[in-house]
């Protein structure tokens, strides 16, 4: 079983971060030159039948039309005034298309098997790919600092 982070690029214009981390801890690799989808699939070593739980930061379903999704709504009310907001995600980008770069590379995931699963179960043996955002867990994670600025959070009741 592994663990891998992936900071999808909205384009593969631009470079992708991966981090492999396996069942034991050991960082197995990291890389942050990856453009394509295939290429993060190769260097992470998604193809075979391994078990692996894959973080994506980046928007996996997106319906609106426009605006942002009701999730960023909350993450900018809570988080905004730390500077660890999340980009706005509607279909009025072609990123998020069917034939968009994110859709296809959930597409791809889905052909090698994995699921895309919110909901993982823990310490089970599984295939799974869900969306993540780390920004508001760097707020939380390191009280005081957020991006360079000195902040107090305080969770909302």
């Amino acid at each position: 079983m592994k663990f891998v982070g992936v900071d999808l690029a909205w384009s593969d214009r631009n470079s992708s971060g991966v981090a492999v981390i396996e069942a034991d801890g050991t960082v197995g690799r990291a890389a942050s030159h990856l453009r394509s989808n295939e290429e993060i699939c190769e260097f992470a070593e998604l193809s075979g039948r391994e078990e692996a739980v894959i973080a994506i930061d980046a928007p996996l379903i997106v319906k609106n039309e426009v605006g942002q999704r009701p999730v960023e709504r909350q993450l900018t009310e809570i988080f905004g005034p730390f500077d660890a907001d999340p980009h706005s995600a509607s279909l009025k980008n072609p990123m998020f298309h069917e034939s968009g770069r994110i859709r296809q590379f959930a597409q791809l995931l889905e052909r090698f098997g994995f699921e895309h699963g919110p909901k993982t179960r823990k310490q089970q043996p599984q295939r799974v790919f869900l969306e993540v955002f780390p920004n508001p867990a760097q707020v939380i994670m390191f009280p005081g600092v957020a991006r360079g600025r000195h902040c107090h959070y305080r969770a909302p009741r």
